[in-house]
């Protein structure tokens, strides 16, 4: 007996929520097609592919629930959806997935690191003579008009999803993992394959696609426009100990309407330890922050939006932490901040100051160089990192590039001839994993720099490749591959700042961009980053469910390097997601 029928207008419907049956209607469907899955509870033990623009239709989240007992050997995904081109303008979706709880089963242990357990990743390439049937890719690399609705991720035992190149919406998600054994960050989005539509040198158009996350930082922002992965209307749960999400590889995400339960909110990577870039950039606002621990890293690399969210009572009364890591760690891939990185815009010349450690507090935290006249060169205020390196201390060692030679650490202050230093991972550890150690007689040397590479604030920048061996270490100005390395890649670009404006703690009162909580040399009001405070005040909803705040508004700010680029936040809801519930009155024929 066949495990499907045909369905009215092209529909499949699978005969249960198997995964044999839902594979075998999948199997018969073409682009545009609704696969429909009956209600049932269900345990899937391999992964369900799916590389067509198609439909995949539940009854509805608690009506069709898949328990994943999948196999832990190389940690295989339960749903793995590979889309490579957007669908044509009459059909709505290039993919849907609705109408499903997933969970895990009790007792099982963790998915490996970095593998989720829905996995929806867009690949898109060059289209020559676009025509109706064949359209040219909306963002090249990336597919458009993705949605994600209607369902429950309830406590998966590891990532939940990762969602990859692609634009669109996940809308109507609620997502729990408060009393799984996993305790990481349940979500993750990238844009791997997003590629500027035009050459570096505006000679042509991009006919190949770049790589890694590095064309989303070499393409315009498109603040207020689809040409991002949103979340809206959608409720997270997770522990306190960790964040809702971890986005980076250029990524560029919106969260809206969105309530977080649990943890510090929303959290990012920047250009720290992996060999990709970070997150590109994100509008974050009409939020509800059920959280009461400090918030999440969200910037650590691009720019902000972040407005109108309305906070329980965060930890510490902080607002929202930049960081830049590399200002006191040498990492493998970027190496450090440390004034001779070619990643950085470096003041140039000689150093500042160079001499011998007198004395040191701890090894970490405070050194002293008594035959110093003075450090008048040094000025914690002004928006540039001053970089302490330990020329006894070797990260790399002396045969690597500049920046990844020595460990280092950036001044805090200064008190006469005395170094009040910020550091990170205060154990004697290889390099990656700590600043630099001090011991008397230690040799150093101090430099400034201008800024970090991708930095938060930083914005567009010219196109990197990445070489044979991958990797940070070995990047190049694309198109080459080798050759000279790649040096910093925002020179002559404009700044993306930071702009916050009416966020309320009910605790604290208006909460900006915590810039010194986190002690970032780099960064500077005014320039990298703007705390507006509240702009007057419209009543409006935030969270989901949604609930009334009276301390939004809709006068929104100009932005931009000098705040006179005009900001509108795009369509809610999302255009996709209008039709705001799964059909259920699909009509089942028979083909017999």
């Amino acid at each position: 007996m066949l495990s499907f029928v045909h369905c009215e207008a092209g529909d499949v419907n699978a005969r249960s929520p198997s995964l044999s049956d839902v594979s075998a209607a999948v199997a018969l469907a073409k682009d545009g097609d609704v696969v429909v899955v009956p209600a049932g509870a269900v345990i899937w033990t391999a992964t369900l592919n799916i590389a067509k623009n198609i439909t995949l239709l539940g009854a509805g989240e608690g009506k069709t629930v898949i328990t994943e007992n999948l196999s832990r050997s190389g940690s295989p995904p339960l749903l793995n959806v590979s889309l490579s081109h957007d669908s044509p303008a009459s059909i709505q979706y290039s993919f849907r997935l609705s109408g499903f709880t997933f969970t895990s089963p009790s007792g099982s242990t963790i998915l490996a690191s970095d593998h989720a357990f829905i996995t929806v990743r867009g690949r898109s390439t060059y289209v020559a003579s676009p025509t109706a049937a064949n359209p040219a890719p909306y963002v090249l690399g990336c597919v458009s008009r993705v949605r994600l609705d209607h369902m429950t991720l309830n406590n998966l035992n590891g990532l939940s999803l990762i969602v990859d190149s692609c634009l669109g919406v996940a809308d109507h998600i609620t997502q729990i993992t408060s009393t799984s054994k996993y305790q990481g960050y349940p979500i993750k989005v990238f844009h791997c394959n997003w590629t500027p539509t035009m050459k570096s040198d505006k000679s042509g158009p991009m006919t190949t696609l770049a790589q890694s996350g590095f064309g989303s930082w070499a393409d315009d922002p498109y603040w207020g426009t689809d040409k991002f992965w949103f979340f809206e209307d959608s409720s997270f749960t997770v522990s306190d100990s960790t964040n809702v999400c971890d986005n980076e590889v250029g990524a560029r995400v919106v969260w809206r309407h969105c309530t977080f339960n649990g943890g510090g909110g929303l959290a990012s990577h920047g250009m720290e330890g992996r060999a990709d870039p970070g997150i590109k950039q994100s509008e974050v606002y009409n939020n509800y922050y059920n959280v009461h621990r400090v918030l999440g890293q969200s910037a650590r690399s691009g720019s902000i939006l972040w407005f109108n969210n309305h906070t329980v009572a965060v930890g510490g009364g902080c607002g929202l932490p930049f960081y830049t890591y590399r200002e006191a760690n040498t990492y493998t891939n970027w190496g450090g901040a440390d004034g001779t990185d070619r990643y950085d815009n470096n003041a140039g010349g000689g150093p500042l100051y160079t001499g011998t450690v007198t004395a040191t507090s701890d090894g970490w935290g405070n050194i002293t160089d008594i035959n110093q006249a003075d450090f008048s060169l040094i000025n914690v205020n002004d928006g540039n990192l001053y970089s302490v390196n330990n020329l006894n201390d070797p990260a790399a060692g002396t045969a690597a590039d500049p920046g990844w030679k020595y460990k280092h650490a950036v001044i805090d202050s200064v008190n006469g001839k005395t170094l009040k230093l910020i550091t990170q991972g205060n154990t004697k550890a290889s390099y990656g994993a700590a600043s630099a150690h001090w011991a008397i007689g230690d040799h150093y040397e101090i430099r400034k720099v201008l800024a970090a590479y991708g930095q938060p604030g930083q914005g567009k920048g010219k196109l990197l490749n990445p070489g044979s061996t991958g990797g940070g270490y070995n990047t190049y100005f694309w198109p080459a591959t080798s050759g000279a390395k790649a040096t910093y890649p925002h020179a002559g670009c404009p700044l993306e700042p930071c702009y916050a404006w009416n966020n309320f703690d009910d605790a604290h009162g208006q909460l900006g961009f915590d810039a010194g909580g986190s002690r970032n040399g780099s960064l500077k009001a005014g320039r990298d980053y703007f705390n507006l405070g509240e702009r007057g005040s419209t009543p409006q909803r935030v969270g989901y469910p949604a609930q009334d705040f009276a301390r939004a508004t809709s006068n929104y700010p100009g932005i931009g390097p000098n705040g006179t680029t005009s900001y509108t936040p795009y369509i809610y809801p999302h255009p996709l997601a209008s039709d705001l519930s799964p059909p259920t009155d699909l009509q089942v024929v028979s083909t017999n």
